[in-house]
């Protein structure tokens, strides 16, 4: 996985592609790269796509697991 990500970043680098859409293609690959890459991420990915119907609930899992859970830790 390691490898395939960095040879799409490579390809679709902003500073290395001049393409239009280039940007958006590159931050849609970390995107993913960052999600498949982490445990607690990926099990909340597959669970929002086996119950696409709690779609609130999933996306209130999402930002409590990117934004909320990861700046209140015990320091």
């Amino acid at each position: 996985m390691k490898a395939t990500y960095r040879k799409l970043s490579m390809e679709w680098h902003p500073d290395k592609n001049a393409k239009r859409g280039a940007k958006d293609r590159f931050a849609e690959i970390a995107h993913a790269y960052g999600v498949l890459g982490d445990e607690d991420a990926r099990r909340g990915y597959d669970y929002a796509l086996r119950h696409p119907e709690q779609r609130r609930m999933n996306q209130a899992r999402y930002y409590y697991s990117q934004y909320y859970s990861k700046h209140t830790k015990a320091r």
